[in-house]
């Protein structure tokens, strides 16, 4: 009976708050082996839930939330203390329309900033350029392909500069390519190897002609890697048949198409 009330006032009077025991070796509060307190920003051990500790660590503040144009607050769960800071402006912006952005608080308080035009720069890609901001980096206008205008000879390589246009704002996109040679009419024995997306020019080759019928007394011979090269000249007339052209095959005297 004795030991029932006792007891009680013993562990109150004995009770240290900082080891957390009282003399039977036992927290006072939660009845277990002893552990330390640790106390947070409102004083409660955070380990039993004791209080009247001394006040310590950081307080355990929620969402910030925004009150006006300057700052906003939030209020820790444990000792209820309110903290206010002020905005800050998280980057990039977002995109609102074609004329402007915003900006929000980059703590989440959910403030926005005013409303703010675009800086106009042009951005591409290997194969479109469009208008964008250069601060929300945002598509302001509809993708628009690349117009090439003629490359610079860089040696084995030449550099294209796009000609194209964004609402007066020009692309200026590049693209470094090999060669792509075509063959292009030098004179009447040759043609010559020539870039077709700048001036560098390759090797000459002699022209390969195929034969076609042009008139009762002319054929046409042409090279046939395109050049351009044409020319026309008499039927040749084989010698086992003196009616069929041997170049261009056909029998003029009278059927064109024998």
């Amino acid at each position: 009976m004795l030991k029932k009330y006792i007891l009680p006032i013993l562990q109150l009077i004995t009770e240290d708050k900082d080891d957390h025991e009282d003399l039977l070796g036992n927290c006072p509060v939660c009845g277990e082996a002893p552990h330390t307190h640790t106390y947070n920003c409102g004083g409660v051990c955070t380990v039993c839930g004791q209080t009247g500790g001394t006040p310590s660590g950081s307080h355990a503040a929620g969402s910030w939330t925004s009150y006006d144009s300057n700052n906003h607050y939030r209020t820790c769960s444990d000792c209820n203390t309110t903290v206010s800071g002020a905005h800050q402006k998280f980057v990039p912006p977002t995109l609102q329309d074609f004329s402007t952005h915003r900006y929000s608080c980059y703590h989440g308080c959910g403030y926005l900033y005013p409303a703010e035009g675009h800086t106009y720069t042009v951005r591409s890609d290997t194969w479109y350029h469009w208008l964008s901001c250069t601060y929300c980096a945002g598509r302001i206008s509809n993708s628009i392909p690349h117009t090439y205008g003629q490359g610079v000879n860089n040696g084995t390589t030449h550099t294209r500069e796009c000609t194209g246009m964004v609402s007066g704002f020009p692309c200026n996109h590049t693209v470094t390519e090999a060669h792509t040679y075509v063959y292009q009419y030098y004179n009447h024995l040759f043609h010559q190897q020539v870039c077709s997306g700048c001036s560098a020019t390759g090797s000459l080759y002699g022209h390969t002609v195929t034969w076609s019928y042009e008139t009762g007394t002319n054929c046409r011979g042409a090279c046939n890697t395109g050049c351009g090269y044409s020319f026309v000249q008499s039927h040749l007339f084989d010698e086992n048949n003196s009616y069929r052209c041997s170049n261009c095959g056909k029998t003029p005297f009278g059927d064109k198409s024998a």
